[in-house]
């Protein structure tokens, strides 16, 4: 089934109330999808893309102007040219394409090479895309190359800003990923020489088509005036053939269109939240009250990093009370720059721009409210961060430290939402009433009720006085990470100190895994080397590691860089053969990197490892030495020896080095934010590594 006939079926499910009121949001939300406002004095067309943006190829534009529906069933693109014949209509679609070639960008250069294809359909089952594009996604090799996807797939909003493809926050090589598995068989596109004759009819027929109405450009401009709503059996709404879209749509969706046309009543703020919702299908991951909500088919591709919460560890949270539960300025970081505080969700809270979701912000004030209840303030400072600190800790209070992190650390093994994000996001009211009945809310909340029926299960703070004691939780946690942590958040750390002897630590560290090797060095400057792809992952200056994570509990956290200014590397081979210095990267990422293999290390008189590995059979070692600079600050000098020399064999030193700055004999090839180095005929590379803070 296409992505829109799945919105279709939502529309469906989109309002409980009464057959007419169905039927007219389903109608607005299809005028407002099929940008029936750009032509008719209509509501909220959705808008066309940017022409100028990105890049497809001239054959598929072609036979998508000719017949949109074929090239891409479901699209919302109507066939303008149905009414000619096959013959008139691709002359006008090769005339058409001409143009559009025209205006549009440069043709990205190719510097993308392929992914991982495993990787990227593990990231379409698992970040929300299955939610509207289904579990089996159609190849998209006729229209993008592995370049141009990548690049929609990293910004969509740039392409189209109010389209209902949202910014999913893929890091570049994610997208690469994603792309790859959607490419599926990728085809090689031609080049398309333009021709200025062709393009100039094209611009003609951009015009007089109609085309302009939805898909502005700066050298054809709307000029067209509104076209009266007449006769609703005739043009758009009919079956027949003429000169008008053609939009292939069923007989349900003319009935829901002309309702939605005749019935020019005012909706409520909660049906046009539901109809916000609908269009941009929010309502395939959130519910609000009984509409909504992942069905049971794509049930089980929602998951979570933490199965102590249950589902709502998996599941994104439901949408009801959202204008009475969060402040305004939160909820805009939510919808626009896709905020979340819940990092346990696999699924992804996506971007959708100002322009798509700006008023859902004021319908959600509008439609939810609670009636407030009277607060009994506690006017005491000091008594309120001491008793509030009580109260959310394991000593004598309420204990919520035992599912809740503070400040992002957590003794416990559940780690639900974070204590000190409470008071930026949410209203007081709800704050306070949501604690004083939980499953009012959240029926199937696995947050406990400490005050019963309104009454204080805990008498010995604040003489049990229930509003006094939830003021003292808010009134604390509103002064966020300044204030004492609570009773149970704090565990005593275990530094690894480093005295006149490097020391080692192989261990879990972020962004390696279990194959990382920590190095701390008496000159107070550290490092992490990643065993599985061989390659330096992080310098960092002072002390070396705090290892807690790594002792308690489990034994299963990632053992902690103890600075804040640490030099981080690329992910991936730092060795590669090219065919020249502007080939792209490799971009392969796995844990054990094809082609290498960690042969262990030997250790000097003060027990500093000389890594040892191979690459394509060529055994490599790789020592660090740290050194004192005339300012008496700590930096690494690097030795790389080669068994043998290679030809177009390079090697990547760094990425995007803003706190680090590497000096070599050898001049480093600069490629944006790469820094390589060529060592084809050379068999020894020295290098200095110094950390600017």
């Amino acid at each position: 089934m296409t992505a829109f006939g799945r919105i279709l079926i939502g529309l469906v499910l989109a309002t409980q109330v009464s057959v007419h009121a169905n039927a007219k949001i389903r109608g607005l939300a299809l005028v407002s999808e099929l940008n029936c406002g750009n032509c008719h004095d209509l509501p909220s067309p959705r808008g066309a893309p940017n022409l100028r943006e990105g890049w497809l190829p001239a054959e598929y534009l072609r036979d998508f102007i000719a017949d949109p529906q074929r090239a891409k069933p479901g699209t919302v693109m109507p066939h303008s040219l149905s009414h000619l014949a096959a013959t008139e209509r691709h002359k006008l679609a090769n005339e058409l394409t001409h143009f559009l070639y025209s205006i549009a960008k440069a043709r990205p250069i190719e510097k993308v090479s392929r992914g991982s294809a495993e990787k990227g359909r593990e990231l379409y089952a698992t970040i929300g895309c299955v939610a509207c594009h289904g579990t089996e996604p159609m190849s998209v090799s006729a229209k993008y190359t592995l370049s141009s996807l990548t690049s929609y797939l990293k910004n969509p909003l740039q392409h189209r800003p109010t389209g209902r493809m949202p910014d999913m926050k893929l890091g570049h090589f994610e997208a690469v990923n994603l792309a790859t598995y959607l490419l599926k068989e990728p085809i090689a596109h031609g080049l398309l020489e333009l021709n200025l004759a062709l393009a100039k009819k094209g611009q003609k027929h951009f015009r007089d088509q109609g085309c302009v109405r939805c898909h502005q450009t700066a050298v054809t401009k709307r000029e067209q005036p509104m076209t009266p709503i007449g006769n609703l059996d005739r043009g758009c709404l009919s079956t027949a053939k003429g000169p008008w879209p053609n939009y292939a749509l069923t007989g349900e969706q003319r009935a829901d269109i002309r309702t939605a046309i005749r019935d020019r009543a005012a909706l409520s703020a909660d049906e046009q939240i539901r109809l916000h919702l609908t269009r941009l299908n929010c309502i395939a991951c959130h519910s609000r009250g009984e509409f909504g909500g992942p069905g049971d088919g794509l049930d089980k591709h929602f998951t979570g990093a933490d199965p102590n919460l249950g589902d709502q560890g998996r599941i994104p949270p439901h949408l009801t009370h959202t204008g009475a539960k969060l402040k305004p300025e939160w909820l805009r970081k939510v919808l626009v720059n896709g905020e979340s505080v819940r990092p346990y969700l696999n699924t992804r809270m996506p971007k959708f721009g100002a322009t798509n979701v700006e008023p859902l912000i004021r319908l959600f004030a509008e439609a939810d409210h609670l009636e407030p209840i009277q607060i009994d303030r506690v006017k005491d400072t000091k008594q309120v961060k001491n008793d509030g600190r009580q109260l959310a800790g394991s000593r004598g209070g309420l204990n919520c430290v035992a599912c809740h992190t503070f400040r992002l650390e957590s003794a416990a093994p559940i780690k639900a939402l974070d204590l000190t994000t409470m008071t930026d996001r949410l209203q007081e009211q709800w704050f306070h009433q949501y604690l004083l009945h939980p499953q009012r809310f959240q029926p199937l909340t696995i947050m406990p009720g400490f005050w019963p029926e309104g009454k204080a299960t805990l008498k010995t703070v604040l003489n049990g006085n229930t509003s006094q004691q939830i003021d003292a939780l808010w009134q604390y946690l509103s002064y966020g990470r300044n204030v004492r942590a609570p009773a149970g958040i704090i565990l005593e750390p275990l530094p690894l100190v480093v005295k006149d002897e490097a020391v080692m630590l192989r261990r879990n560290y972020q962004g390696i895994g279990k194959r990382g090797i920590g190095v701390g060095y008496p000159a107070k400057i550290n490092l992490a080397f990643d065993a599985g792809q061989m390659r330096l992952a992080a310098i960092w200056r002072g002390d070396f590691v705090e290892t807690s994570p790594a002792w308690r509990g489990q034994g299963s956290g990632a053992v902690r860089m103890m600075s804040r200014d640490i030099a981080r590397f690329p992910v991936g081979a730092a060795f590669a053969q090219l065919e020249n210095s502007q080939s792209a990267w490799p971009t392969n990422q796995s844990r054990q990197l094809p082609g290498f293999q960690f042969k262990g290390y030997t250790l000097d008189e003060k027990q500093r490892p000389t890594f040892r590995y191979e690459f394509q059979g060529n055994l490599i070692t790789d020592r660090f030495i740290d050194r004192k600079n005339d300012q008496g600050k700590a930096y690494f000098e690097r030795r790389l020896v080669l068994q043998k020399a290679v030809d177009d064999l390079y090697f990547l030193a760094g990425e995007d080095m803003k706190i680090l700055r590497i000096h070599s004999e050898f001049p480093p090839i600069n490629r944006g934010q790469e820094v390589l180095f060529n060592l084809s005929d050379k068999k020894e590379l020295k290098l200095e590594y110094h950390l600017l803070k």
